[in-house]
């Protein structure tokens, strides 16, 4: 649920439009009101355990409010629902996870550091041409955008460009490829202790306009 300034003419829905149908179990009950250059004008996300839940969110024609509309189904009676609005007007990118963030740590125990890092996955820099040099430069920028995972996927196995799984060699390293798989490790670990990791940080207030 969500409109944003990449989209050509972009409209937000009315509050009366289709309500968007979610459980915890089927997708994420979270949506965003995006307005120009990526920020946020307002951020929901919903706790309703594995209730479903019916969400509506757009501007009210009568009174041009933008209005947030909730129902749980199945709910028992004394069971809590929780709606978390952020109107910070951050960027999308810092808004929704910190939003879904602290919905989290009202309910469950903290998140272990590093598991909500941002990762760089090599399929989609270099498909099945993946090399050591590649991924070390390809591992370079990441970390000076904040990524603190880098996934090496299938490429580095063969030199074969062939599509298809039963191109993608087995689990072994190609020589060509990488000739010291060990090296490329241990590069990646020293590269990721030295970039900024601003997705594994944790805010000690909340940011202005968020809910505490």
């Amino acid at each position: 649920m969500a409109s944003g300034s990449t989209v050509p003419r972009a409209t937000i829905p009315p509050s009366r439009a289709d309500p968007a149908d979610t459980t915890a179990l089927a997708g994420i009950p979270l949506g965003a009101l995006l307005l120009r250059q990526d920020r946020t004008g307002l951020v929901q996300a919903l706790d309703a355990g594995s209730h479903h839940t019916s969400v509506r969110a757009g501007p009210v024609e009568d009174s041009a409010d933008f209005a947030v509309m909730v129902t749980v189904e199945d709910a028992r009676p004394g069971e809590g629902t929780r709606l978390r609005l952020d109107v910070s007007g951050r960027p999308v990118a810092e808004a929704v996870p910190d939003t879904g963030r602290r919905l989290q740590r009202d309910s469950g125990p903290a998140v272990a550091p590093g598991v909500e890092d941002a990762v760089l996955c090599t399929w989609y820099v270099a498909h099945q041409d993946v090399t050591a040099a590649a991924v070390r430069a390809q591992a370079d920028r990441a970390a000076a955008l904040g990524f603190g995972v880098v996934i090496v996927d299938d490429g580095g196995q063969t030199t074969s460009l062939a599509r298809g799984h039963g191109s993608c060699g087995d689990w072994a390293a190609a020589a060509e490829r990488f000739p010291e798989p060990a090296g490329v490790i241990a590069d990646l670990h020293a590269v990721r202790h030295r970039g900024p990791r601003p997705a594994g940080r944790r805010r000690t207030s909340p940011p202005r306009g968020a809910q505490p």
